[in-house]
C-alpha cells in the first residue's frame, strides 16, 4: 500500500523558514560562541597564524557582522611589508562531515572582505584546498577556484567551489585524514601595502546533499575466496538498504559494486585473483545516505592453474616441424637460458624471409578441459627479439590467442599486455563463456588452444631480414573457479501477452539460478531484467504493448555465469490501461511508478505529490496550487472540502488530531470501492471546534 497526506490548521497558517533543497549547513558559527572566549573557534582554526612577515593573524568569533544569523568568524591580517599574501585561513576536518560532503556537488561559503586603509588597486580572491594525509603515502593538496561570487569590498558574497567525484572521494575516504580550507590572495601596489585585512566567514554549506541522521555500518569483515571476497557487517539502526563500493588501491574513488541491498551481506565475485581490494560499506534510509564504513582489505586467493613451463619439453605443445616464408625452416628449441619463472622456456627461430602470421604453439585442449572449463581466460609470459633485423622503422609485431574447433576458427587479442622487443612480458586473453564451453565441449575432441605469431614491416621501403626469435613460458588458465560454469539452457520459449512475456525454458543440470536478459533488437546487446533463484519459469511485466522482445536465458552457479541460451522472441499484445496507470502513461509516458512518476515525486514543484494529483485530478506537470484541499468552520465544526474521482481502488481517509504528531484511528470519515464518485466532497468534523484548543483534519489517500 502506498500513501500520501496533507494537512490543514483551521483559521491559521503557519510558515517557517527551511534550507534549499539539497544544501546542508555545516556551520553559521552561532554554536561556536563564547560570551567569555570570542576566540574560541575549534575546530576551525587550528592554532595561531602568522603572515608571511611574522606578524599574528588575529582570529575571534565576532556578532559585529554575518550574513546569515548573529555571528561570523573574522580573520584579521597585518598588511604592512607585504606585497601579496597567500595563507589558509579557516579549515575544518572532513570526517565530521562525510556523510554529507559525499552526496554533495561542492561547498559554499558567504564571505565578507574588507581593507579600509588598503592600495588603491588591491586584488583579492578567495581559494579552496583539499589536503589528505595517509600513512607511508605522500600528503596530497589540491588547489580549487571559485565559481562566480568574486569579493567586492564591504560587501557579503556568496561563493561556491565545485568538487568532481574524484576530490568528493578522497576528502570522504575513511582511510585518510582530511580537511577543507579557505585561502585568501590579495596583494596591490608594493609601495602602497600597509593596513590590515579583515576577511570574514559565515554559513558554510554542502551544495546538494542530504542530512543523514543514520551511522556508518560497523564490523565490516571481508572473507577471501576463490575469485572473489564474502563480506559482512553489523546493521545500522533505522538502515532500509545498504550500498558496498570498491577500489583496487589505497587511494582513488571507490565504485559503486552493490546497491539497494536489505541484507547484511555481500558476496563479491569474479575478481582477479592473489589481488587486494579494498571495500567500504555505507546505510541508507528513504532520504539519506550515512558516512562510509571503516573500510577493509581483502586479498584474494591466487586464481592461476599452470598449464605448462616447459621444464618436461616442447611436448604436446610443438607438434612436428614448420616452414617460414621460401620454406625456410623454423627451428623449436628448450630454451634454457632465458625464462619468466623456473628455468626452462620454449623457443621458436623464425627466419624473416617475409612477414610471417603462423601458428607456433598449439595444443589439443582435451587433456586441459577440467581447468579451463573453470577459468575465465588465459596468461602467458612473451619474449621476442629480432636478430639481424633491419632498421626498425615501419616494423611490426604482434601475438594472439588461437581458437579452432572443427571448422570454427577464431583470433583474440591480448586484453592485457603487449609483447617489446628484448623483454618478458605478460599477455593475458580473457576468454567468454561460449568459447570456454567450444574448447572443453566433451564431443569434441578435436579443439585446439595455440598462439599466433605475426612480424613484418608495413612502410613502403622498409625490408626484411634477420631472424625473429619468440619464447613463451608459463602457460596457465587464470580466473580458476571452484567449479565449472552450468551449461547453456536449451528450449526457450517466449509467449507475449498483454504488456508481458511469458518464457519458459528447460533447466542447466549444475545451474543454481538464471538471469533473464532482454534485448529490443534480435541478436542484443541484451539488458538483464531478472535474477532468478533455480526456476524454470518468469514472466517480465510492465512492457509496452504492440512491442517485439528477444530474450536470453544465462545460468548461474557458484562459478559464475554460463554461456546464454538460444534466444527466443515474441510479441507483447496491445495493453489497455486503466486508474493510475493509465494517468502516468498520459503524463510521463511510462507506467511504472519510478523517477518524476513515482507516487511520492512532485515535478512541477507545487507541493503536492503524484498520488495526490491523481486522486484529486490534477495535472502533475502544472502547479495548481488551488489543488488543496480547503479547511472552513461551517457550524462551529471544522470541515474539509476537496475534489473525489471515480476510481474505485482508491482509498480516501479523513484523520483528526490535536497536536500534529497522533492521528486518532479509526478516520473520521472514509471511501474506496463504489463510494468513490467523481466531484466535491466536503467531510464534517465529529467534534466542536470550541471543545480543542487546536484541531486539524488531514486527507489521506492509498492506493493498493
Amino acid at each position: 500500500m502506498k500513501s500520501l497526506s496533507l494537512a490543514l490548521l483551521a483559521l491559521g497558517l503557519l510558515t517557517a523558514p527551511f534550507a534549499a533543497f539539497g544544501d546542508v549547513q555545516i556551520t553559521s558559527f552561532e554554536e561556536l560562541f563564547d560570551p567569555g572566549d570570542p576566540t574560541y573557534i575549534d575546530p576551525w582554526i587550528s592554532g595561531p597564524g602568522t603572515n608571511s612577515v611574522g606578524a599574528e593573524i588575529i582570529y575571534q568569533i565576532t556578532d559585529t557582522a554575518a550574513s546569515d544569523g548573529t555571528y561570523s568568524l573574522e580573520a584579521a591580517v597585518p598588511m604592512d611589508g607585504l606585497d601579496g599574501f597567500w595563507d589558509r585561513l579557516v579549515r575544518f576536518p572532513t570526517a565530521d562531515h562525510a556523510s554529507v560532503i559525499a552526496q554533495g556537488t561542492g561547498i559554499q561559503a558567504d564571505v565578507y572582505y574588507e581593507w579600509p586603509d588598503g592600495p588603491s588597486g588591491p586584488w583579492y580572491t578567495v581559494i579552496m584546498v583539499l589536503e589528505s594525509t595517509q600513512t607511508d603515502l605522500p600528503n596530497s593538496w589540491t588547489q580549487i577556484d571559485s565559481v562566480g561570487g568574486n569579493l567586492v569590498p564591504g560587501e557579503w558574497r556568496t561563493i561556491f567551489f565545485p568538487m568532481t567525484a574524484e576530490q568528493v572521494a578522497q576528502v570522504t575516504d575513511p582511510d585518510q585524514t582530511s580537511t577543507i580550507g579557505f585561502l585568501l590572495g590579495t596583494g596591490g601596489p608594493a609601495e602602497e601595502i600597509a593596513g590590515t585585512v579583515k576577511l570574514r566567514f559565515d554559513n558554510i554549506v554542502v551544495v546538494g546533499a542530504s542530512a543523514s541522521s543514520l551511522t556508518a555500518p560497523t564490523d565490516l569483515v571481508g572473507e577471501p575466496v576463490l575469485g572473489g571476497a564474502n563480506l559482512t557487517w553489523t546493521a545500522t539502526p533505522n538502515a532500509l538498504t545498504y550500498t558496498v563500493r570498491r577500489r583496487a588501491s589505497l587511494t582513488g574513488a571507490y565504485a559503486t559494486i552493490a546497491s539497494g541491498l536489505t541484507t547484511t551481506s555481500y558476496n563479491d565475485t569474479g575478481l582477479e585473483g592473489n589481488t587486494t581490494y579494498y571495500y567500504v560499506v555505507t546505510a541508507s534510509d528513504a532520504d539519506s545516505e550515512s558516512a562510509f564504513s571503516t573500510s577493509v582489505a581483502v586479498t584474494t586467493p591466487n586464481d592461476e592453474v599452470l598449464l605448462t613451463s616447459f621444464e618436461s619439453g616442447l611436448a604436446p605443445w610443438v607438434q612436428g616441424d614448420a616452414t617460414a616464408a621460401g620454406d625456410a625452416p623454423i627451428t623449436y628449441a628448450i630454451n634454457t637460458s632465458s625464462a619468466s619463472e623456473g628455468t626452462t622456456s620454449a623457443e621458436a627461430s623464425i627466419p624473416m624471409l617475409d612477414s610471417q602470421n603462423l601458428i607456433f604453439y598449439t595444443v589439443p585442449t582435451a587433456g586441459y578441459r577440467t581447468d579451463i572449463a573453470q577459468s575465465t581466460g588465459i596468461k602467458a609470459d612473451v619474449y621476442i627479439d629480432w636478430i639481424d633485423r633491419p632498421e626498425p622503422t615501419g616494423q611490426w609485431y604482434n601475438i594472439v590467442l588461437n581458437l579452432s574447433s572443427d571448422d570454427s576458427y577464431s583470433d583474440l587479442e591480448a586484453t592485457s599486455g603487449s609483447p617489446a622487443i628484448g623483454e618478458w612480458r605478460t599477455l593475458t586473453w580473457n576468454l567468454t563463456s561460449e568459447q570456454i564451453a567450444t574448447l572443453t565441449a566433451n564431443q569434441n575432441t578435436f579443439s585446439n588452444l595455440g598462439f599466433r605469431f605475426g612480424a613484418g614491416v608495413w612502410m613502403e621501403g622498409a625490408t626484411m631480414g634477420g631472424t625473429f626469435v619468440i619464447r613463451v613460458d608459463n602457460i596457465r588458465v587464470k580466473g580458476v573457479r571452484e567449479v565449472a560454469v552450468p551449461a547453456a539452457p536449451t528450449g526457450l520459449v517466449a509467449t507475449g501477452g498483454p504488456g508481458e512475456v511469458a518464457l519458459t525454458w528447460n533447466a542447466s543440470p549444475t545451474a543454481t539460478g538464471y538471469t533473464v536478459q532482454r534485448s529490443t533488437v534480435s541478436g542484443g546487446p541484451y539488458t538483464p531484467v531478472a535474477n532468478l533463484g533455480n526456476v524454470l519459469s518468469h514472466t517480465d511485466t510492465g512492457l509496452a504493448g504492440s512491442t517485439t522482445y528477444h530474450y536470453v536465458i544465462v545460468p548461474v552457479n557458484a562459478g559464475g555465469n554460463g554461456p546464454a541460451s538460444a534466444e527466443a522472441s515474441a510479441t507483447t499484445e496491445a495493453v489497455v490501461l486503466g486508474g493510475i496507470a493509465s494517468w502516468r502513461q498520459m503524463h510521463f509516458d511510462t507506467t511504472e511508478p519510478t523517477g518524476d512518476a513515482a507516487n511520492d515525486a512532485d515535478p512541477d514543484a507545487d507541493g503536492v505529490a503524484n498520488l495526490l494529483e491523481y486522486a484529486l485530478a490534477g495535472d502533475p506537470m502544472v502547479a495548481e496550487h488551488d489543488l488543496l484541499p480547503v479547511a472552513t468552520v461551517v457550524d462551529g465544526k471544522l470541515t474539509l472540502g476537496f475534489d473525489r474521482i471515480d476510481d474505485p481502488t482508491l482509498l480516501y481517509e479523513v484523520l483528526a488530531t490535536d497536536d500534529l504528531t497522533t492521528w486518532a484511528a479509526p478516520a473520521i470519515w472514509s471511501s474506496t470501492g463504489e463510494e468513490n464518485t467523481a466531484g466535491l466532497v466536503t467531510v464534517t468534523d465529529t467534534e466542536l471546534l470550541s471543545a480543542h484548543a487546536r484541531r486539524f483534519l488531514r486527507l489521506r489517500v492509498t492506493t493498493p
